[in-house]
């Protein structure tokens, strides 16, 4: 998988896979590297073979192992004072409930116009305040699919806050339609709070092949662009390749500029601008399912 870098995130390495037995052994497996950006859609294939590894020695009950001379106690992040010794199994979290009665919220978030308020997103095609007051209610015309589950994963799935709130009153959804397509669309909140659903203005709209793997996500940068979740499309084999084809929108993670175009333009800095074949919203590609990101 190869992909450019994504908005402002930190990726963190997956667990280590578990050890194979002594002296296992697997076939030769097929490797697919990616060509370079000018000829993307190519790709070249290679043979290699993973050769057995050895088994580890592991002792009953040892839960962390060391290099000699390594103290296993991690020391406290950087910035931090204390005149006891840092112990991270210490921590004492404690929770306390905020707010309530949402219809399948999937979404917590906050607009940048310093009003301090927290915005909850149902998924049912409903924008709420924490005290419960609606500010987008489009309820009738996303798709309706009730608890959640693998088959259950349409609806309004995404929100931002243009960076401009505090004046200009434009939030940004990401929600399927009742067809259960696409749609990226931004609303304005007037001044009394509330989204006046004729504002709609429809950025983009791509049809769903299946019912998950929808991707959905929506944040804008701090380079003031929305950044876009789109996934594979859906469960079948077939669909899961798109995520490498860089003229697809499935299996991407879009920048689009919402204030140079009608309805948008491509950010100079996207690294297929011009690329033969490639679409130009793309900012990473090779994703199966970007639910969500920071």
């Amino acid at each position: 998988m190869s992909s450019t870098a994504t908005p402002a995130s930190d990726v963190s390495p997956a667990p280590d896979q578990a050890s194979p037995e002594p002296e296992a052994t697997r076939e030769d497996v097929p490797v697919v590297t990616e060509s370079p950006v000018d000829t993307p859609g190519e790709a070249q294939v290679a043979t290699a073979t993973a050769e057995p590894e050895e088994p580890t020695a592991t002792t009953p009950d040892t839960a962390v192992a060391t290099e000699p001379g390594v103290d296993p106690t991690p020391s406290p992040p950087a910035g931090i004072e204390t005149d006891q010794e840092y112990d991270p199994a210490a921590a004492n979290p404690s929770f306390e409930q905020v707010g309530s009665g949402f219809e399948q919220p999937v979404f917590v978030t906050h607009a940048s116009d310093g009003s301090g308020i927290v915005y909850v997103l149902e998924k049912v095609g409903a924008l709420r305040r924490l005290d419960g007051s609606l500010v987008l209610d489009i309820r009738s015309q996303v798709v309706q699919t009730g608890v959640f589950g693998y088959e259950h994963e349409q609806g309004m799935l995404g929100v931002a806050f243009h960076p401009e709130f505090a004046t200009n009153g434009y939030v940004f959804v990401h929600y399927n339609d009742l067809n259960g397509n696409h749609v990226i669309s931004r609303f304005t909140v007037g001044g009394s709070g509330v989204a006046d659903t004729s504002s709609e203005y429809v950025l983009m709209e791509f049809h769903q092949p299946e019912v998950n793997f929808q991707g959905g996500m929506l944040e804008f940068g701090a380079d003031g662009y929305l950044y876009i979740g789109t996934g594979t499309g859906g469960a079948a084999v077939e669909l899961q390749f798109l995520a490498q084809d860089l003229g697809s929108l499935y299996g991407k993670i879009l920048r689009i500029d919402v204030d140079g175009g009608d309805p948008y333009s491509i950010p100079a800095g996207n690294p297929f601008v011009g690329a033969d074949g490639a679409l130009n919203e793309i900012w990473a590609y090779g994703l199966r399912n970007p639910w969500r990101f920071s």
